[in-house]
């Protein structure tokens, strides 16, 4: 995960987990991503979970607490909820409360369709820190992608109902042939709508992201410039929003070269920062 923003000249309150640098947590052990369902009510085409609106064999409520406790007690100092769609568990919010009162930091990843006004409250109430909702394109090309008419809309209506809500909330693009088209449009929607953060992700050739075509090698580097070119704007503009790219560790490369042409001092200390994390 890189957080251009940041490595642009604009911290992070997350930065000292990802590179050493700000206010330490009191916990430092690892960041624990839990899928604690693979039933989704999509069908997304890149799914590397290949998850379907089926049942499937997953931790009882009792198992998922204890866990929760064992990941609290080796000091990790956030846990993110994942899926399959985290929302169609009936216990995920008692889940979620118990993550929070063992001292879990709790966000969540969500498509945001069963994200109602009640819903983004009880999330409010519980203390989840951040919803990251998955947003592919505008309209009819979201809604292409995550397999279901209306898709888009009912997304959109989770992102509101958690700003009301005060939720800190942001969208996850994946970077596929369908969807970088729309990236100006998409971010254009995360200033409109006053979001806190853009994560884009690298198609993951898993589950039935195996039968999609990966973005040629060229296709991919111009649409990550295209992700630093919005970066930089918000920096300069000094917009409160984040952007992250994740799952390729070349743009961690191609931000360092990017910055050396017009700031080699904020290059040297993206760099650094990067070499703390692994490159």
């Amino acid at each position: 995960m890189l957080h251009v923003t940041s490595l642009m000249g604009r911290p992070s309150e997350s930065d000292w987990l990802r590179y050493g640098r700000g206010t330490k947590p009191a916990a430092t052990g690892p960041v624990v991503v839990w899928n604690c369902t693979r039933t989704c009510n999509l069908a997304c085409m890149h799914c590397y979970s290949d998850s379907h609106p089926e049942k499937y064999d997953q931790l009882s409520t009792d198992e998922a607490l204890a866990m929760i406790d064992d990941i609290a007690r080796m000091g990790s100092p956030a846990m993110l909820f994942s899926g399959g769609e985290p929302l169609v568990r009936d216990d995920v919010l008692h889940l979620m409360t118990a993550a929070r009162a063992a001292g879990l930091n709790v966000t969540l990843s969500s498509n945001g369709t069963l994200i109602d006004n009640a819903v983004a409250g009880e999330l409010a109430d519980i203390g989840v820190r951040y919803v990251g909702i998955s947003l592919d394109g505008i309209g009819a090309v979201h809604d292409s992608f995550r397999g279901r008419r209306g898709a888009f809309d009912s997304a959109l209506s989770g992102i509101r109902a958690l700003k009301q809500a005060g939720v800190k909330v942001g969208v996850r693009i994946t970077l596929s042939p369908s969807s970088i088209d729309s990236l100006d449009e998409l971010f254009d929607l995360v200033e409109d709508e006053g979001l806190d953060r853009v994560c884009c992700y690298h198609m993951v050739p898993a589950g039935r992201g195996q039968s999609n075509a990966l973005l040629p090698v060229q296709e991919s580097r111009a649409a990550v410039e295209r992700v630093f070119d919005r970066a930089e704007q918000w920096v300069a503009d000094d917009r409160p929003i984040e952007m992250l790219t994740v799952d390729n560790y070349a743009d961690g490369p191609a931000l360092v070269m990017r910055l050396a042409r017009t700031d080699p001092a904020r290059a040297q200390a993206a760099a650094k920062a990067l070499a703390r994390n692994g490159g």
